[in-house]
């Protein structure tokens, strides 16, 4: 449910950080050692990355991290742990599912609150933002903030759908939303994904939800203002639901614990 927040990131495109002092504001780390630095710290941004130039999406992307390093001072710690070849990722003991390179997370301690899965260049805002929200304390919330509706043309629905035929898509929308909540909770506390899975599977079971790979029937179906008004009812019924509504260990297992009773 990562939203990108649209800004300029103006002069970085030009930038060649080469220097010692440039780089001075992150530190290497070996993954062993990362554990360790995060335990009692406040909000460490963690690269995970590789100079193998085998890796494309690393290229400069160290510069770009670089770069956000300087925009912050001493309340905030930057790392970097890196590896060459590529593909010879080093055990990390920590609770979350790291899958690739490039790759950032956001810890408040030893706790993930974000993950960016791509490159840095055009995400500074969204990745400032929850960088930002670790400072303050601020939790990443699973539910409660639906994406925009898609702009575009799209086919108009036939007819009317009848009341069991939108009851059906409120479940899909609904499953869709939850499997993203999922997604996150798995990325940022890798320890509940059997857990959560298993509960997803059986809310699935019980209430005989759609797959989601049912969902590009929606739009075409009930048209995009109809599906973006499921979404928001689906966002708002499950934020309701759950006292935590966040991607920390508790606010997951939580959601596992409301999957198998709803």
């Amino acid at each position: 449910m990562k939203r990108v927040t649209s800004l300029a990131v103006a002069g970085w495109a030009g930038i060649c950080i080469t220097t010692a002092a440039a780089a001075a504001p992150v530190v290497q780390t070996a993954a062993a050692d990362l554990p360790v630095a995060l335990r009692g710290a406040k909000v460490t941004v963690v690269h995970f990355w590789s100079p193998d130039p085998r890796c494309g999406y690393c290229v400069n992307d160290d510069q770009a991290f670089d770069a956000l390093a300087q925009t912050y001072g001493s309340e905030v710690s930057f790392r970097r742990v890196q590896w060459t070849p590529w593909r010879s990722f080093p055990k990390i003991d920590l609770d979350i599912r790291l899958q690739g390179v490039p790759n950032l997370y956001v810890f408040n301690g030893s706790q993930a609150v974000a993950v960016l899965a791509r490159q840095i260049k055009n995400e500074a805002g969204w990745v400032k933002s929850h960088i930002d929200g670790a400072l303050a304390g601020k939790h990443l919330p699973l539910f409660g903030s639906p994406p925009p509706a898609t702009p575009g043309p799209h086919a108009v629905p036939p007819g009317e759908p009848t009341a069991g035929e939108l009851q059906v898509a409120q479940q899909l929308v609904t499953g869709l939303v939850l499997s993203e909540g999922v997604r996150q909770c798995t990325d940022l506390n890798a320890s509940s994904a059997t857990g959560l899975a298993s509960a997803m599977r059986q809310w699935r079971k019980r209430g005989l939800v759609p797959a989601d790979s049912d969902a590009p029937m929606l739009v075409p179906k009930f048209g995009v203002t109809a599906v973006q008004q499921m979404l928001v009812e689906a966002h708002r019924q499950l934020a309701g639901a759950l006292t935590l509504n966040n991607a920390t260990q508790a606010g997951c297992q939580e959601l596992q614990t409301w999957l198998l009773k709803s």
